[in-house]
C-alpha cells in the first residue's frame, strides 16, 4: 500500500459521538482499544457502530494488549478490521493469519527505550510509547529517537496539543498518537483538545515534510 506522507491518530475512542468528533477533526485514524485492563476499553457493539459510521472517513485501528492470539483474530474477523496495533510480541503465525484475514496495516507498539530486535519487514510502522501505555506520562525523549528503524515511526506517550509540535520538530517522526491529552476523562474526548491536537500535529508534520 502507498504510505500517506504523515499520520495523526487519536486513540482510546469509546463512543460513536467521540468517533465522529475525531473524524471531523481531520485525524487520519482513531484507536479502538480492546485490552481488557484499559480504562478506555470499547465494547464490540460500540466498536462496530464506530466502524460503520466513521470507517469511510478515517482508519479504525484495533489496539490489542494482553490478549490471546485467538482473541485477536476473532475480534479482527468479527469487526472486519484492516488496521491493528499490537503491544505484545506476535508470533509469525499470527502475523500471517492477520494478513490472510485482510489486515493491511500492522503497527508494532514498543516502549520507547525497548531494546527488542524486530524483523521490521513484518510490520508497517513502529509505535514508541511510554513504558505503561495509557498512563499519560510524557516520555523522556531527549533530542533524538532512541534508535533508528527501517519502518515509519509513530510517537506516543503523554502527547497533547501544547507539546506535540515541538516533539515533531525535535524527533521528526512519521506520525503521532494522542490519547489522554485529548480527553476530559479516561475514555471521554474533549472536542477542543482533539481539534487543537490534530491541528497542531498536522501543521508540524507538514512543516517537517517541507523542510
Amino acid at each position: 500500500m502507498t504510505l500517506m506522507p504523515s499520520f495523526v491518530k487519536v486513540c482510546g475512542v469509546t463512543s460513536v459521538a467521540d468517533a465522529s468528533m475525531v473524524a471531523r477533526s481531520g485525524a487520519d485514524a482513531l484507536g479502538l482499544i480492546f485490552a481488557p485492563e484499559s480504562r478506555r476499553l470499547v465494547g464490540h457493539d460500540i466498536a462496530r457502530q464506530i466502524i460503520v459510521e466513521c470507517g469511510a472517513a478515517l482508519h479504525c485501528v484495533g489496539v490489542f494488549r494482553h490478549q490471546s492470539e485467538d482473541d485477536i483474530l476473532s475480534t479482527v474477523a468479527s469487526l472486519h478490521l484492516s488496521w491493528v496495533q499490537l503491544h505484545d510480541a506476535p508470533s509469525r503465525e499470527l502475523l500471517q493469519d492477520l494478513r490472510a484475514a485482510g489486515v493491511t496495516f500492522v503497527i508494532r507498539a514498543l516502549a520507547y527505550d525497548d531494546a527488542t530486535t524486530l524483523d521490521d519487514e513484518f510490520f508497517d510502522a513502529i509505535l514508541l510509547d511510554a513504558p505503561q501505555p495509557g498512563s499519560g506520562a510524557l516520555v523522556a525523549w531527549g533530542d533524538t529517537l532512541p534508535r533508528s528503524w527501517s519502518r515509519p515511526v509513530i510517537i506516543a506517550g503523554g502527547l497533547n496539543d501544547s507539546n506535540v509540535a515541538e516533539l515533531v520538530y525535535t524527533l521528526s517522526p512519521w506520525g503521532v498518537d494522542g490519547a489522554s491529552g485529548t480527553e476530559k476523562s479516561p475514555g471521554v474526548k474533549d472536542g477542543e483538545k482533539v481539534a487543537s491536537f490534530v491541528r497542531n500535529a498536522r501543521v508540524a508534520l507538514e512543516g517537517k515534510e517541507d523542510s
